[in-house]
């Protein structure tokens, strides 16, 4: 078959449209024109669909490759959340509003960081959740009702040792974790364990 040649007004072949055939408005190819049909637009549009139709197989090789290539993902992530700051601020403020108890469990892996070189345990989701069915709503302190808003606080506090895992934290009202502080339940005059 012999090679059709570069910038010669093209038709594609799914939307009909006339372009010249380059890979600028084709799809990239190995013919020595490096293009191929359909139109990018349609290629693009055809693999759209194809992704929607199969969004698990996609996620689940997305996430393999993330995993194999941490530092390239996190390259390129950095390098797109410097060049769109914006759009990254409001994704992250976006995600922290749908996932509050997720953001304070990020946000207490960050002062375990701080506190110790070595893993200080680890608290999940469910471990929050668990320990709020426990105490049936109330702050652990001073047995007021929650109503939904609490905080997650470390009993023996992480700067004086305290492990970050589930036998350690306890479900409070803003104004006792607050007042708390780093200070051990002994000397918060709380409820002691």
């Amino acid at each position: 078959m012999k090679a059709r040649p570069l910038n010669e007004p093209t038709c594609c072949t799914k939307c009909g449209n006339t372009f010249p055939w380059s890979p600028e408005f084709f799809k990239k190819g190995r013919g020595r024109s490096g293009c191929m049909q359909p139109c990018r637009k349609c290629d693009q549009k055809q693999s759209n669909e194809w992704k929607r139709k199969n969004r698990e197989h996609c996620n689940k090789v997305t996430a393999e490759w993330r995993k194999n290539n941490r530092e390239r993902h996190n390259a390129n992530a950095k390098r797109w959340r410097d060049a769109h700051k914006e759009k990254a601020h409001a994704a992250t403020k976006r995600w922290e509003k749908q996932n509050p108890i997720a953001k304070r469990l990020n946000a207490h892996q960050q002062r375990i960081k701080r506190y110790a070189k070595t893993s200080r345990g680890t608290c999940t989701k469910q471990d929050i959740d668990l320990q709020h069915e426990r105490q049936k709503g109330r702050c652990w302190w001073c047995k007021t009702k929650l109503n939904g808003k609490y905080h997650v606080d470390h009993r023996v506090p992480l700067s004086k040792g305290g492990m970050h895992d589930r036998s350690n934290i306890v479900i409070s009202c803003e104004e006792c974790n607050r007042s708390k502080g780093a200070k051990l339940p002994q000397e918060f005059a709380g409820r002691l364990f």
